[in-house]
């Protein structure tokens, strides 16, 4: 073994070693400097598939029983992560936890939760098992909408728009007519076992879709978190500042989904959620466009709106077929 090999397996043997202190104890204060030693074998792919398996459970293990910041526990999940397909991660016992990973206080598993969606984005089934999951996209959305990190913010937003992206039937000119009813019905508070077979590889089946646009409280959160008011319990109540943050993160969203399904944007799905914020006509396109920005107050936000009008003409140009 050269001297470089044994400097590795000494520094995997030590953090492995602390991750079963703390385990134990877990009020055990943090050495930063373990992660820190095993963080470049991570980065450089020197860790084999088997450690960094083992490292990963060992190390999730520890999210629902540390007593501090979890920080360099979730840097370095992070990291080894980074190398492993979605199955991996779904599989890692005991699961991680995607939706109280995307709570807009939980800051520092923000980057895991959406490394982690990116990964479920790749593959339509896998986008269908997110959207089955209790709370995930209506956390996702409130993140994305909500949190003063710019950075987290686009990201998020990203993140949706490629799981709308990866999910939908281009028969369904609607995105959402064709997934099973129980998606948009199901209980918030259990899951659901989103099956594969019979999914195609090449185009989803409206999971997604449904959840966003079909699903009554995730639908409700795009005006009760852009809109003059928030009627929803347990969303946060935001400043006239971030609303306004808010409302240019969905401008800058609409057309690229928007560029998917038209008639998403454009038709009603929830009558009673947009008359209760004066919408005439029906859809979220006419709620951002014409009921929510303040352009006679805000020379920021109308230069904004003439963007999205231009965004809205360059990737909408056709209905979707």
């Amino acid at each position: 073994m050269s001297e470089q090999q044994d400097a590795a397996t000494q520094a995997i043997g030590k953090l492995t070693h602390h991750l079963t202190q703390v385990q134990q104890h877990p009020s055990l204060p943090l050495d930063a400097s373990l992660f820190d030693d095993v963080e470049p074998l991570a980065t450089s792919n020197s860790l084999d598939a088997k450690t960094a398996r083992e490292l990963l459970s060992q190390m999730t293990r520890l999210f629902t029983v540390l007593q501090q910041d979890p920080t360099p526990v979730i840097q370095l999940v992070t990291k080894i992560g980074a190398a492993f397909d979605f199955n991996t991660i779904r599989s890692l016992d005991p699961p991680i936890d995607f939706a109280g990973a995307l709570v807009l206080a939980a800051t520092p598993y923000h980057a895991l939760a959406l490394q982690t969606l990116e990964k479920a984005a790749w593959d339509v089934r896998h986008a269908e098992y997110i959207a089955s999951i209790p709370n995930v996209i209506s956390r996702l959305i409130t993140l994305w909408l909500a949190t003063d990190d710019i950075g987290t913010a686009e990201r998020a937003g990203n993140v949706l728009h490629e799981l709308l992206k990866v999910d939908r039937d281009p028969a369904d000119s609607m995105g959402i007519e064709s997934a099973p009813d129980f998606i948009s019905s199901s209980n918030p508070h259990v899951a659901v076992d989103v099956s594969v077979s019979g999914t195609s590889a090449s185009h989803g089946t409206g999971f997604v879709w449904k959840r966003v646009f079909g699903d009554r409280d995730v639908y409700a959160l795009f005006f009760s978190l852009c809109g003059g008011k928030s009627v929803i319990h347990g969303i946060p109540d935001l400043s006239r500042s971030q609303k306004t943050i808010a409302q240019a993160r969905l401008m800058s969203w609409l057309p690229k989904v928007g560029a998917l399904s038209w008639e998403a944007i454009t038709r009603s799905h929830h009558p009673d959620i947009e008359q209760d914020y004066g919408l005439k006509s029906p859809g979220l396109l006419d709620f951002i466009s014409l009921h929510t920005v303040d352009y006679d107050g805000d020379i920021l936000m109308h230069i904004s709106l003439m963007e999205f009008f231009s965004d809205l003409l360059k990737t909408c140009n056709q209905p979707s077929k």
